[in-house]
């Protein structure tokens, strides 16, 4: 931001869950796709559904870069990025 550049911060989470509130010059784009899942069948579609939401976050912000946080955020961004050729 500091740098002129544009900066997308794209969350799983919904706004409720956050602790603190971000630059307002930073695009916020929260998901609200976390959650309990009931069975691993359940698990799976729910996971199928946060890369799809994740992939499309992507896609509408065209980022030069994407940085991730956290095993299981990392592991749905990379199913996410597959093919969208941008650095993860």
């Amino acid at each position: 931001i500091e740098q002129g550049r544009r900066v997308t911060l794209v969350t799983l989470s919904g706004v409720e869950s956050d602790f603190h509130r971000p630059d307002k010059r930073i695009e916020r784009v929260a998901l609200g796709v976390t959650g309990e899942s009931r069975g691993v069948l359940a698990a799976a579609v729910a996971n199928l559904q946060r890369v799809a939401a994740v992939r499309r976050a992507i896609r509408v912000a065209q980022p030069d870069v994407v940085l991730s946080f956290l095993v299981d955020t990392n592991l749905l961004t990379l199913l996410a990025t597959r093919g969208l050729r941008v650095p993860v």
